[in-house]
């Protein structure tokens, strides 16, 4: 297995060194395999979740890795003192239950849990339902150092330290943040990097405000002071200024889902054709990960305008649809609570 050391030093030659240089490739070549190495603990992480989930109705799981040009984006802008080693979301598994008490019930059972003898990396968790992101994200983010005290096989002893990120959402935390991703990926603006239209952060920032009220949370520090009716007031003006039902409506609009899972699926590449308002999904056996991961990386290597593509496990149709609805376009749930807020705006 590679040595943190050698995948630290990828990380730096991905910072600088040009693309298109030999000293790129193979570093890319590198974070790709250590990418790889994240799968085994990633499995062990889910099936515990899995397990944890039985005692939450509808709740649902899902596992993903990280999108290379994500890690990429990661390293060279957002976090440019980071070691490659030290990404603690390259693996992650994501629970979402019906309401946030539930998400904060469950997050409180990880941390208080004896028989869990991976190593909780408390400075590295973030309660962004207590304190959200100035951007609105709500969710609970655990971080753990994969330490399998029992360890016998080879994948579990390889596995050691590194680290997985337990995300835990409400329902109506996972239709923001996915609606979120939905309208980057449809605007081709990085809205959840707080890179984007004005008007779009602005809106979903008063909507997460708008949430937290139907949840019984506090707004955003932003909205402080505000009524409900002048937090539902903003969202309605700037709906009506940008025409944001049509624009929503109008993002999923004719999506083709071409589809080849089975039930001994356990992985599924999803890939979403922007321009031709496509999604394939292509499943693979769990014993067949590594085909799954060479494909992911293939198509990542075309570097597809309009492309996005991402490899995860959520059970079977419905669940990877609830899971990604933003790899569908799906933003009904979401327009279905923009329009209960416009309703009650108005009976007021």
């Amino acid at each position: 297995m590679t040595s943190r050391s050698q995948v630290n030093k990828a990380g730096e030659t991905l910072r600088s060194y040009p693309e298109t240089s030999n000293k790129y490739k193979a570093a890319l070549a590198l974070a790709e395999e250590w990418r790889k190495a994240h799968i085994y603990p990633l499995k062990t992480f889910k099936s515990n979740l899995d397990k944890r989930l039985t005692k939450y109705p509808k709740a649902i799981s899902a596992q993903r890795l990280k999108r290379m040009p994500t890690i990429l984006d990661k390293l060279k802008t957002r976090e440019t003192s980071m070691r490659l080693s030290a990404m603690q979301d390259i693996g992650g598994i994501r629970a979402v239950v019906q309401i946030v008490s539930q998400a904060e019930k469950l997050a409180k059972e990880y941390r208080e849990s004896e028989r869990f003898t991976h190593l909780l990396k408390e400075a590295q968790c973030r309660n962004y339902i207590e304190s959200p992101k100035d951007d609105g994200y709500r969710g609970i983010h655990l971080v753990y150092e994969y330490n399998n005290t029992l360890a016998r096989t080879r994948e579990a002893k390889e596995s050691k330290g590194i680290f997985i990120e337990v995300q835990i959402r409400s329902e109506l935390q996972h239709t923001w943040a996915t609606a979120v991703e939905t309208v980057s990926l449809m605007t081709g603006e990085s809205i959840k990097a707080h890179r984007g239209n004005d008007n779009w952060l602005e809106f979903f920032r008063y909507v997460s405000s708008a949430f937290a009220i139907i949840e019984n949370r506090n707004v955003l520090q932003a909205h402080e002071g505000k009524e409900q009716r002048e937090i539902y007031e903003e969202i309605i003006k700037i709906m009506d200024s940008m025409k944001v039902f049509d624009k929503l409506r109008g993002y999923s609009t004719g999506l083709r889902v071409i589809d080849r899972i089975r039930k001994d699926h356990y992985y599924h590449l999803l890939i979403l054709d922007i321009e031709k308002k496509r999604v394939r999904i292509r499943g693979f056996a769990e014993a067949e990960y590594k085909r799954a991961v060479a494909e992911y990386e293939k198509i990542e290597s075309k570097h597809l305008i309009n492309t996005d593509a991402v490899l995860v496990s959520a059970g079977q149709r419905q669940e990877l649809k609830k899971a990604y609805p933003n790899y569908y376009l799906d933003l009904r749930r979401f327009t279905e609570l923009l329009e209960a807020v416009t309703i009650e705006y108005k009976a007021k």
